[in-house]
């Protein structure tokens, strides 16, 4: 008889546990269910700002950072382990003070 009330009670104590355990993770991922809509929206919205403040201001090309002194172009081969690649390059060359 107290070999059957144990083995009940271990039993009991198990499924008690499995389910606080169970009943956690359950919370926990209805909390990051949650926070993960709550990013989506506020995203949703900086998206939305951005764009009709980007349609408010007219449309206007970014001035380059270097165009003092000359600029040299052609085209640019680099070799490296053996291959080679080409391409087209545009240098500004610095004015020497």
């Amino acid at each position: 008889m107290t070999s059957e009330f144990t083995y009940y009670a271990l039993f009991l104590m198990l499924a008690l546990t499995t389910g606080i355990v169970f009943q956690f993770f359950l919370g926990q991922l209805k909390k990051i269910k949650t926070d993960i809509l709550k990013m989506n929206t506020s995203i949703v919205k900086m998206h939305t700002e951005l764009s009709k403040s980007r349609q408010n201001q007219p449309h206007q090309r970014p001035n380059p950072t270097f165009r003092r002194g000359k600029t040299v172009s052609g085209n640019l081969e680099l070799e490296y382990g053996g291959r080679s690649a080409q391409t087209k390059a545009i240098f500004h060359i610095d004015k020497e003070t």
